[in-house]
């Protein structure tokens, strides 16, 4: 399994953007997700990297304590 994320701008609210990350189960199947949201401006090209960084681990956290094992 691959921990992975989505980028979402302006889908449902004009100058609105999310990241979001998988959360997995011991059996490696996605039972939930965690994503932050915000004003674009604050989703800037040079904060985004640390954004999704941030998001990716906090899900990885969470799938770990579900049992989950990262290969």
């Amino acid at each position: 399994m691959q921990m992975r994320q989505f980028l979402n701008h302006y889908e449902l609210e004009d100058d609105s953007s999310a990241v979001g990350s998988p959360i997995f189960d011991y059996t490696g199947n996605v039972v939930a997700s965690l994503s932050i949201a915000g004003l674009t401006t604050r989703f800037s090209s040079d904060r985004l990297p640390l954004l999704i960084e941030k998001v990716q681990e906090a899900a990885a956290e969470i799938s770990e304590k579900l049992g989950w094992m990262h290969k």
